[in-house]
């Protein structure tokens, strides 16, 4: 697999844990505000070796919990599978970070033969009408749905989330997105009360559009205001680091 970067340890990546994390290289979508741009673009990377990660996360077997792989968007990489089959059957528990383009892929790491795959977390960008907007492409809206439906019923811990972009989303459009998610949620007949959307300000740093750069991010007080809103439709949406 494609390796572009690796931090050793991450107390912010996996919810409750301390994981090593794996960048892969390149994303088939151009979200402005995204903050890997060097991986987004996938030009002049330095690759590192399979072999290097694995020496330092024997090293780090005791300290940390698990692996985490992101990107860029892994499940464009076609070893993703063997490569989780291979630090499970190391012992680390594995999650992966999605944009949810790729439902076959999220579906086959997913339903592998046995478990390789303890965790996914899975960005939800904006709202389906206007998903361009966010991305920067023209993505097919089925296979985003798709994928958080699998994901819903896959029966592994997850977490849905989305950076809220000042000048992208706004108290109309984070409603609309509630409305859908839910709608999701309740297509698979799940009970709306057991799941969680995980809303992330949005942050400045090494954006994919420059522009983005000059963005100030929104107040707390605008984003307790988007919560309260929100939670009228989804009840346990929650402000990551905040």
């Amino acid at each position: 697999m494609k390796i572009a970067g690796y931090l050793k340890s991450s107390l912010i990546e996996w919810p409750g844990k301390i994981a090593s994390v794996i960048f892969v290289p390149g994303c088939n979508f151009r979200c402005p505000f995204c903050h890997n741009a060097d991986l987004v673009k996938n030009r002049g990377l330095m690759l590192l070796e399979e072999k290097q990660i694995y020496v330092d996360l024997e090293k780090r077997r005791k300290f940390i919990d698990g692996v985490v792989i992101t990107g860029g968007e892994p499940t464009l990489q076609p070893d993703l599978s063997n490569f989780l089959k291979s630090l499970k059957e190391r012992g680390f528990e594995t999650m992966v970070e999605t944009n949810g383009s790729r439902p076959e892929a999220l579906k086959s790491i997913l339903n592998f033969k046995f478990k390789i795959l303890d965790f996914v977390a899975m960005d939800i960008k904006g709202n389906f009408d206007n998903y361009q907007n966010f991305t920067n492409v023209n993505p097919q809206i089925s296979n985003v749905k798709s994928s958080v439906e699998l994901i819903l019923k896959s029966g592994i811990d997850f977490e849905f989330r989305t950076t809220v972009v000042p000048g992208l989303h706004n108290k109309r459009i984070l409603i609309k997105m509630a409305e859908e998610l839910k709608s999701l949620i309740e297509n698979c007949k799940l009970k709306i009360e057991n799941y969680h959307w995980y809303l992330q300000n949005f942050q400045p740093k090494n954006c994919l559009d420059p522009e983005f750069k000059k963005v100030k991010p929104f107040e707390n007080r605008e984003l307790q205001e988007f919560i309260k809103e929100v939670r009228k439709i989804i009840p346990q949406t929650e402000l990551r680091g905040g």
